[in-house]
């Protein structure tokens, strides 16, 4: 038994204050990072709890990290 928590896709996002923007013209800015296939939680000292058998000849799940900025003129 493994049980785990696997953060598959995670996106966050912010709003930068109009008192910061105010100063560079700009109305709107935000920024945001997204990731997929971050890593898991789990009680078990196991890599990839999703994998059975031999974990260093298994297929590698590939993360991935994507940065954007959305302004607003």
């Amino acid at each position: 038994k493994s049980n785990y928590l696997s953060f598959r896709e995670v996106s966050l996002s912010y709003d930068l204050p109009s008192s910061l923007l105010q100063k560079v013209k700009i109305p709107k800015l935000v920024l945001t990072v997204s990731g997929q296939n971050l890593g898991y939680l789990s009680d078990k000292m196991l890599n990839f709890p999703e994998r059975t058998g031999n974990q260093n000849g298994a297929y590698v799940i590939p993360t991935q990290l994507i940065f954007g900025i959305d302004i607003t003129l």
